[in-house]
């Protein structure tokens, strides 16, 4: 996930799982889910904001209930209105507070938990960088040899995928006027500038345009609307899912037919970097007729 606290976060998780493994513990499982890819799961359980840890347990036993009765009451008052009450923050604080109110035949050893979240050894290289340090970039077209053989539709697909990551990640309101589910005029000025760009720059054989230029349309509308309205909160969150939607379908669809391909990157900061390269390359391919 691009969220830097669930990048220092899950490797502390991750050894969390493999050290209660190890120890024999069979009641207690860990599992991640990253939202950027399962946008709707995270949607539809209520999931707003990351890191979050979320508890499932479907059992009757007195102390767990009232482990998770204690994890609730760490939240202020404000997370326990937008969280349900088996969900608190992705930090470690909350995580070794429930394991160790858990009931003793739950097998949560003494030092196990701080033990696991301590700062992992760092037993793997930066896969995540563009080029290894003190490499020079080949001459013209920016890239470093060894990237020669990365095609473009290799690029095209983390640049899809960053597309998709914007629609459902990004492009929601601020909130800095309080409001958390409209979108002010300005925001949605925002909103019309992306959506036109996306539909201007990406190369016409993704299949993206027709949809991104009907979205870019709708915008334009409700900019002009906006504008007769004094510019108040001027489009619900729930109208521009709906105006989008037809946009994160087509993504889908397109990736799935035609961009299968091996990703170039291993973070979302690179995706990001190989979309803004498609944006700014594809409009000088077009010009050249190629």
């Amino acid at each position: 996930h691009w969220c830097p606290h669930c990048q220092q976060l899950m490797p502390k998780f991750f050894k969390l799982g493999l050290a209660l493994q190890l120890a024999g513990n069979t009641r207690i499982r860990l599992g991640a889910v990253n939202c950027a890819v399962e946008a709707d799961l995270c949607r539809k359980e209520g999931f707003h904001g990351h890191p979050l840890l979320h508890v499932v347990y479907g059992g009757k036993d007195r102390g767990v209930r009232e482990a998770l009765t204690h994890l609730n009451g760490l939240k202020d008052q404000y997370l326990r209105s937008v969280l349900s009450a088996n969900t608190v923050p992705g930090e470690e604080y909350f995580l070794n507070e429930f394991l160790g109110a858990l009931p003793s035949e739950f097998g949560v050893e003494a030092g196990i938990v701080d033990q696991a979240l301590e700062t992992p050894p760092k037993l793997c290289p930066n896969v995540t960088e563009l080029r290894p340090s003190g490499a020079l970039p080949a001459v013209g077209e920016g890239f470093v040899e060894w990237e020669v053989d990365f095609t473009p539709w290799r690029r095209w697909s983390d640049a899809l995928f960053m597309v998709r990551h914007s629609f459902t990640e990004w492009l929601v309101p601020h909130g800095h006027d309080g409001r958390l589910r409209a979108f002010s005029f300005e925001q949605i000025w925002g909103l019309h500038k992306w959506v036109s760009l996306l539909g201007t720059n990406l190369p016409e054989l993704m299949g993206l345009r027709p949809v991104l230029s009907e979205l870019t349309r709708f915008l334009g509308a409700t900019l002009a609307e906006a504008q007769r309205a004094a510019g108040e909160h001027a489009m619900c969150l729930e109208a521009w899912q709906a105006a989008s939607r037809r946009v994160l379908d087509r993504v889908n669809e397109v990736g799935q037919a035609n961009l299968s391909v091996a990703s170039t990157c291993g973070s979302d900061t690179c995706r990001l970097w190989s979309l803004f390269h498609v944006l700014s390359v594809a409009p000088l391919g077009a010009g050249a007729g190629t």
